[in-house]
């Protein structure tokens, strides 16, 4: 039986939510080195310093304004006419 490739691509989501994201990397400013943390959450190491590009500096509550500004944006392109 032959199976056939969709067109259509889904992004495979995360086992961590941001706010867990931004505690394991508020444990490695705290302190702890690169190689316990990824070996302790089960991540690569790759994984760890895309997380620390995007995510650096933030701690909860500005996770929960980036949130609302990408729902807030999200719903604004929603009703943009088209040209």
């Amino acid at each position: 039986m032959k199976m056939e490739k969709s067109n259509s691509t889904v992004m495979k989501r995360s086992k961590f939510t941001e706010a867990q994201i931004v505690r394991i990397l508020q444990s490695y400013d705290n302190g702890r080195d690169t190689e316990s943390i990824c070996r302790e959450q089960g991540i690569s190491k790759h994984t760890f310093y895309n997380w620390r590009r995007k995510y650096v500096g933030m701690d909860a509550l500005q996770l929960k304004e980036l949130k609302a500004l990408q729902e807030e944006n999200a719903g604004l392109d929603v009703c943009r006419p088209e040209p």
